[in-house]
């Protein structure tokens, strides 16, 4: 919202109309308000739903029970009780796709003996 707006209003005067001035003199400008008020919205539900990063974060139920699938997590992990590292879990989650050959008697094998 700094950038479109004057100097003068504390912006940066960066985004320039036809006539070479800021798009925005003012912060009053209608349509000013109106992206403001978007924006506003917009952060204020983020801030509802939690990001990743954020204390209080819960990834929706399908996330746990894809990770309890793929073996990532135990399969009596519970959810309501239990807290986990979503960072720490990613990272097991797109490690589990590493390729880690299987060596024996000194040959690698294409897959991991029965």
């Amino acid at each position: 919202m700094l950038a479109p707006l004057s100097k003068e209003k504390g912006g940066y005067g960066f985004c320039k109309n036809k006539e070479g001035k800021p798009v925005f003199s003012t912060t009053d400008d209608k349509a000013y308000q109106s992206i403001f008020s978007s924006i506003m919205s917009s952060s204020g539900e983020l801030n509802r739903m939690k990001r990743f990063d954020m204390p209080g974060y819960r990834p929706i139920l399908t996330y746990f029970q894809l990770m309890k699938e793929y073996g990532l997590l135990p399969e009596k992990f519970d959810l309501n009780k239990e807290t986990i590292d979503y960072y720490q879990m990613d990272e097991k989650y797109w490690r589990s796709f590493w390729y880690q050959p299987v060596i024996a008697k000194g040959k690698v094998l294409s897959k991991t003996p029965e």
